[in-house]
């Protein structure tokens, strides 16, 4: 191809009027922002910023090497009294509170996942054009889709922190908070890709299951979950 050609592409090629005024109005936006919020990057690097950075970059130091050259041992010492005390159990904690987490994000998600997957969760999985369902049927498959994806969105749409903040003001101050919020926010996530991966399975297995007399249990347990987790 010519570069002529490859020009003459260019010039034909699709312009979105909606997507010119919305970046039209967002740069307006940001002008009108900084223009009424008497911004300025002087305040920045004021003599009082600049030393309050130097003041927290200074308490970065290990308190033993302030004020003094480096010195290694004096370095080791420190991290090794650090560890000692307080680090490696902090470590342990954060392992089991890591593990846990991962734990109980993998059973809800689980639980979620099927009854978010388009494909499976409704009135009959896979064949759902061979055999019509009644209306309240579908209405109620309908419903527990729609939650299930809903409790999905808001679990991820949280951020952990925030999870947090509630689960402590619920819980008090113990682990619990921090496994719980990482293991909502998480599930979302988790459960999400795995509707996901539901969905694109091929369809025509899981359809001749069905078809068969296969219960949605036994589709489930023999087929998607051994599809599932061998997928890449």
């Amino acid at each position: 191809m010519t570069d002529d050609a490859i020009r003459a592409l260019y010039r034909q090629r699709p312009r979105s009027l909606y997507l010119r005024v919305t970046a039209a109005a967002a740069a307006a936006i940001v002008a009108v922002s900084w223009w009424s919020g008497e911004f300025s990057l002087d305040a920045l690097a004021s003599e009082r910023r600049l030393r309050n950075l130097r003041r927290f970059l200074a308490e970065l130091w290990p308190h033993p090497l302030q004020g003094r050259d480096f010195d290694l041992s004096v370095a080791w010492q420190w991290t090794r009294q650090i560890l000692a005390d307080r680090g490696l159990a902090a470590a342990g904690t954060t392992l089991a509170i890591s593990i846990a987490a991962i734990v109980l994000a993998g059973i809800l998600a689980a639980l979620l996942a099927l009854p978010a997957a388009r494909s499976f969760a409704t009135p009959e999985p896979f064949v759902g054009a061979l055999r019509p369902a009644g209306a309240a049927r579908a209405a109620w498959w309908k419903a527990l889709q729609t939650a299930s994806r809903s409790v999905l969105v808001f679990a991820r749409a949280v951020p952990e922190y925030i999870w947090a903040f509630l689960l402590l003001i619920l819980l008090g101050p113990s682990a619990w908070p921090a496994v719980l919020a990482l293991a909502i926010h998480n599930a979302g996530i988790l459960g999400k890709l795995a509707s996901e991966v539901v969905d694109d399975l091929e369809r025509a297995p899981l359809a001749a299951l069905r078809a068969a007399g296969a219960t949605r249990a036994q589709i489930a347990v023999n087929a998607i979950v051994p599809a599932t987790a061998g997928a890449r």
